[in-house]
This record gives structure tokens, sequence and C-alpha cells, in this order.
């Protein structure tokens, strides 16, 4: 996935600010993708000088400008052309310090590992809780929506991953305090 697919989807559900655009990044698609605020807004520029977005400011009082963004035609084609696409494996490529952390723990004394390995978990069960809780909150629009059918189906994705985290976690600690005790027999 790229931000710029990401945007592109998004505005393809109806016109928005860059802050909800942001806002969006920050709530259900999270887990699927990760994007800082001013990287959405970098993009947004670049996607309305490819002529694949427009935007309107709204003049308001008191306040600064709105800027509301909207998909043309070609953006909206680009979305296809790449939904249809259907490669997965990009999703196969990971990037994870805190694994590769963990692979060459080997040159440290390790005591810190239980206490990240415990702060892993609170995140990812906070993340799981945060799905779980997005789910409930508009599965019923599945039935109404038939575009809702392919937002659940994604959201189930990131819930089976972050389950998946927690228990790789937990059996990492099981593990750690199984070495530990035959380390500490070694050295009796």
């Amino acid at each position: 996935m790229s931000l710029k697919h990401g945007i592109l989807g998004l505005l393809a559900k109806g016109s928005m600010t860059g802050y909800e655009i942001n806002s969006d990044f920050n709530t259900s698609l999270n887990f699927m993708w990760n994007a800082q605020q001013s990287q959405v807004y970098r993009e947004l520029n670049a996607l309305e000088e490819k002529g694949l977005i427009t935007s309107t400011t709204i003049q308001q009082e008191g306040r600064p400008n709105k800027k509301i963004y909207s998909i043309l035609n070609s953006g909206l084609q680009e979305l296809i052309e790449w939904i249809n696409q259907y490669e997965f494996e990009e999703s196969l490529k990971i990037r994870d310090a805190f694994v590769m952390r963990i692979f060459f723990s080997e040159h440290s004394d390790g005591s810190n590992l239980p206490f990240a390995l415990h702060a892993y978990i609170e995140h990812h069960e906070a993340l799981l809780n945060k799905l779980i809780d997005i789910e409930a909150k508009y599965i019923h629009q599945v039935e109404q929506q038939s575009d809702m059918l392919y937002w659940l189906i994604s959201i189930r994705k990131g819930k089976f991953t972050f389950q998946a985290n927690l228990n790789w976690a937990r059996e990492t600690l099981d593990l750690l305090d199984q070495y530990k005790g035959k380390e500490d027999v070694n050295h009796e």
C-alpha cells in the first residue's frame, strides 16, 4: 500500500479535510498503514499537482481557512487500477526493529527484554481492543452498506495480526522464564 492510494481510497468515500484524512489514518487505518501528519499533507499536495484530487478553500471567520479535498475521476481510476492488482508480496516485507533487537540480544544481558515484552503486550492489547470496539460500533452497517464488508474483512485481518503478536510475546516471556530457570540451575 502506498500513502497515495490510502488517501485516494478515503477520498473515494467522500470529500474530507486534511485533518479528517490524518485522523482516519490514526484510527481505522493505523493497523495497515502508519502516516505522519506532515506526510499526509505533503502527499495531498503531490496528488493535487498530479491532477488526481482537487481542493476547495472554505473561508472561516475567526479561524483558519479550511481546505476540502475531493477525488477526481483520474484519481478514482488510479485507485481502481491499484486495487485490482491485489499484490500481497509488499505485505510480506517486514521492518521490525523490535524483533531485530531481540535477535541480537545475546550481546546484552537481556534484563530489559521482559519489561519491553510486557509493554509490547500492553500496547498490542490496546490496539486489539480498539479494533474490537471499532468493529462492534460499525458491524451493523455491513448489512446496510456493501462496501462495509471489505472494511470488516480488513479490520478482522488487523485483529488476527494483533492477536498473533500477543501470542508470540506471551510465548516469548514463557520461553525466557524456562531458559532462565535452566540457566539458574546450571550456575548452582
